[in-house]
């Protein structure tokens, strides 16, 4: 099952088949309006997420009983979910990707920032918003020549008017590949979300750079400063893009290390094993009983 939000379909199901039923959980959904929370400045809004979250909160711990086995993108998410609930079967599966198919690509790369993704996702949207009005005047000042592009779908109007010197709206692409090709430096300003970021472990399998917040580096096991740039402020994304530009050599090494994690621990062929593997016995033991 896809999505903890399927899980009122599981009465059902139980009633009609003895299968093993598996919980890919994309995050643990409540965090992400509990995140939002702390962020409003707004009371009527603040109550309003602090309201859902805690009714998704409730839904999710009663969701996860359902299922023989759940399967956490993060192991934060699974110790909270053992926290939080008396649940037998969490195993971590990361997402992973089928790191053959993605290699450095053979075009020139020009030292420029880029982002993709939904922009119908809050998180992006808000963390675009706060990069083009609080963190894009420091990064303009500090490196002149420096260019960002940023696309993905149901881009608002907000972005594509935004008209900012050095700043490019793609809107929708068509190919995201041939969109990031060119481009040297990935920029993740997320500032509220759970998960994992498809796009940070397919940048550093493609030998990108990765300028992350906290936030958005969450869930991949990746050190500051060995396998990405770690910025939350305005100031430290500034004084990051620059120190990429002055310092190719060092940041390219810092890229080349990023790749090396994703094989080693991303690769889906692995993670898939540890899945089936668990899959597999909980079927013996359903037959068996």
């Amino acid at each position: 099952v896809e999505s903890v939000y399927m899980s009122s379909y599981m009465p059902d199901v139980h009633k009609h088949s003895s299968a093993v039923c598996v919980l890919r959980m994309h995050n643990v959904e409540y965090q992400i309006w509990q995140g939002m929370s702390g962020k409003s400045k707004n009371p009527f809004k603040k109550f309003y997420f602090d309201n859902l979250a805690e009714r998704v909160r409730n839904y999710e711990r009663k969701s996860w009983k359902e299922y023989d086995l759940l399967l956490a993108i993060t192991e934060k998410d699974a110790q909270l979910v053992h926290r939080l609930e008396e649940v037998s079967n969490v195993v971590v599966a990361p997402f992973s990707i089928e790191t053959e198919n993605i290699k450095p690509t053979d075009k020139e790369e020009q030292w420029h920032g880029y982002h993709i993704g939904a922009m119908d996702w809050l998180p992006n949207r808000e963390g675009i918003r706060w990069f083009l009005h609080k963190v894009w005047p420091r990064v303009h000042r500090a490196v002149p020549g420096f260019r960002f592009y940023f696309a993905g779908r149901n881009m608002s109007t907000e972005f594509e008017e935004s008209n900012l010197t050095g700043v490019v709206c793609a809107g929708e692409v068509e190919d995201a590949d041939v969109f990031v090709a060119d481009k040297k430096i990935l920029i993740v300003p997320l500032l509220s979300g759970g998960g994992i970021r498809v796009k940070i472990l397919e940048a550093m399998a493609r030998g990108k750079i990765v300028i992350s917040t906290s936030k958005g580096i969450k869930g991949i096991e990746a050190r500051p400063e060995e396998h990405y740039l770690r910025a939350s402020s305005p100031e430290a994304f500034a004084k990051w893009i620059k120190w990429c530009i002055e310092n190719k050599e060092d940041a390219q090494k810092l890229a080349n290390n990023a790749r090396a994690l994703v094989m080693q621990k991303y690769d889906r062929n692995k993670v898939m094993q540890i899945v089936c593997e668990e899959v597999e016995y909980l079927i013996r033991i359903k037959r068996h009983h």
